[in-house]
C-alpha cells in the first residue's frame, strides 16, 4: 500500500508543477509619468479668463518614474471642437520643466481648451487641461471732439449742453 501510495505521488508532483505553472500570465503594471502645472505668480496652472492676444505662462513639470519620457505635447480645441497641435517635442531625460508661453488666440467668447500630455518609453501617458475663456479686452474708447450731452429743459444760462471732453457746461 505504501507502494502504490509512492509510485502515485511520484507521478502526480510532476503533473502538478507543469499545471501549476500553466495559470496565467501576470502583467506587471507599467507607472505612468506624473505631470503638473507649476502653480505660483505669473504662471496660469488652472481654469482662467484672458483676452486675445494676452500671453499666458503655463509651466510644465513632467517626471517619468522608470523609463526616459518620450515626447510632451500641447493641443488646443476650440468650443469642443477637433484639437489642433501647438507643440510637439522629443524629450531624452527623466524629467521636463518647462515654462510655455500661450498666446491667447480665437474670438471673443471662445472657450479654448489646452492638454498637455507627457508620454514616455514604455507608451504610458499622463495628460492635464486647462480651459481658457476669452472675454473682450477692456480698452477705454479714445477721446473724440465735440463730444455732448444736451438737455432740452436746461435752467436759464446753461446753454443747454455738457461737453464731456472738456467737462464744462
Amino acid at each position: 500500500m505504501k507502494k502504490i501510495k509512492s509510485i502515485l505521488l511520484a507521478a502526480a508532483l510532476p503533473l502538478l508543477i507543469v499545471l501549476g505553472s500553466c495559470g496565467d500570465e501576470s502583467t506587471t503594471t507599467k507607472p505612468k509619468p506624473s505631470l503638473t502645472f507649476q502653480t505660483g505668480s505669473g504662471f496660469t496652472f488652472s481654469d482662467a479668463q484672458a483676452s486675445v492676444d494676452s500671453i499666458l505662462v503655463i509651466g510644465i513639470r513632467a517626471t517619468s518614474n522608470d523609463q526616459k519620457l518620450k515626447n510632451i505635447k500641447i493641443t488646443q480645441s476650440t468650443n469642443g471642437g477637433t484639437p489642433a497641435t501647438l507643440w510637439d517635442t522629443t524629450v531624452s531625460g527623466k524629467i521636463l520643466n518647462y515654462d510655455y508661453d500661450y498666446e491667447v488666440s480665437g474670438g471673443v467668447t471662445d472657450s479654448i481648451t489646452l492638454t498637455v500630455t507627457a508620454t514616455d518609453d514604455n507608451g504610458e501617458t499622463a495628460s492635464q487641461s486647462l480651459k481658457i475663456d476669452i472675454f473682450p479686452a477692456q480698452i477705454p474708447p479714445a477721446p473724440q471732439a465735440g463730444q455732448k450731452v444736451y438737455n432740452m429743459q436746461s435752467p436759464t444760462g446753461y446753454n443747454g449742453a455738457y461737453d464731456l471732453n472738456t467737462a464744462t457746461p
